[in-house]
């Protein structure tokens, strides 16, 4: 009896330490997958000078890339803020640039329940602290107090706090994707390196783009408009042609078609369905209408039913009335 009690816990200690193992093992296989994709000129994001111009709380691999995005594709940039600011309080253009980021660069495809933590953030640093900010900075600029010394000097103050809440939002940004990318597990990756040949002219590391921006859409619940669906036509555009070539950008968002694929990636409502042919036509008309008889026929017997149910209920309750003064005198 003392030799099984000592033998169990050894072999639960090693059958613990197996799957350990297998799943380190498991984590090193989905982490080269994700290295194949990884573009080489953001695998190690921080330039040399970064670091000293910015604060070291903020010194991240995506603060890094969002500078450069703004540096070199300010068109991107600006498409982002007008959907920012068509979507006041809902879409973050920081949000966006992170799932893009998330898909392009780290070669990963986000959770629902990441994306729904990155809102989160979004609705806490950029629209509560950083909108009173905003609202702040908007009456400071007012024709009666923007030439006050004073009221300069305030503003200057509240538009470096409201920057660093757009940093704190990105660090945040990047903590909670980090700390999810060391628990992804999903093989949805190595899946794809695997049909990389069979999936068109659109990029995995593009499709993992278009999905991530899907589930973001889908967790602010926004249907995005035309002018809003070019806005996003011109982040591609920029992002594409920052981490590929700008020959990339040309074969993959200002091509028609392919943009047409991207687009049916990032909204499913946007692929519409092929044309039916004249036969399946007939065919659901003839269902539809078989349909349709039977219906009417359960709604007749439905009638008849409720009539005769209603006469009985009605004759039931002349005879309670009838016979009621009998019942209370014998029971009195």
């Amino acid at each position: 009896a003392s030799t099984r009690a000592h033998s169990a816990p050894a072999a639960a200690s090693a059958a613990t330490a197996r799957a350990r193992r297998a799943l380190e093992s498991r984590r090193q296989e989905v982490a080269k997958c994700r290295h194949k994709l990884q573009p080489p000129r953001f695998t190690a994001c921080r330039a040399e000078g970064y670091a000293e111009a910015s604060p070291k709380w903020c010194a991240n691999d995506l603060e890094w890339f969002i500078a450069r995005v703004s540096e070199e594709k300010p068109d991107a940039e600006r498409a982002g803020r007008a959907l920012e600011r068509a979507r006041v309080g809902v879409v973050d253009w920081n949000a966006v640039v992170a799932c893009a980021w998330t898909g392009a660069v780290r070669a990963r495809e986000m959770r629902p329940a990441e994306v729904r933590r990155c809102t989160k953030i979004s609705e806490r640093w950029k629209w509560r602290v950083g909108g009173g900010l905003a609202a702040v900075e908007a009456s400071l600029g007012a024709e009666d107090v923007r030439d006050a010394p004073s009221a300069r000097a305030v503003a200057a103050l509240v538009t470096a706090a409201r920057q660093d809440v757009e940093r704190v939002v990105r660090c945040y940004l990047h903590d909670a994707i980090l700390e999810e990318e060391k628990f992804a597990m999903d093989d949805k990756t190595s899946e794809m390196l695997a049909g990389v040949d069979e999936m068109g002219k659109i990029p995995v590391r593009w499709r993992l783009a278009c999905a991530n921006i899907n589930l973001y859409l889908d967790a602010t619940g926004v249907a995005l408009t035309h002018e809003e669906w070019q806005w996003i036509r011109e982040i591609f555009d920029g992002l594409v042609s920052m981490i590929e070539e700008d020959d990339a950008s040309v074969s993959i968002v200002r091509d028609d078609a392919t943009w047409r694929d991207m687009r049916e990636l990032i909204d499913d409502s946007s692929a519409r369905p092929r044309k039916s042919s004249q036969k399946a036509n007939s065919e659901r008309y003839l269902l539809a209408q078989g349909e349709l008889l039977d219906a009417r026929k359960q709604w007749s017997e439905a009638q008849r039913t409720y009539k005769n149910a209603r006469q009985r209920v009605k004759l039931a309750r002349h005879n309670v009335h009838k016979s009621r003064k009998a019942v209370r005198i014998e029971f009195r």
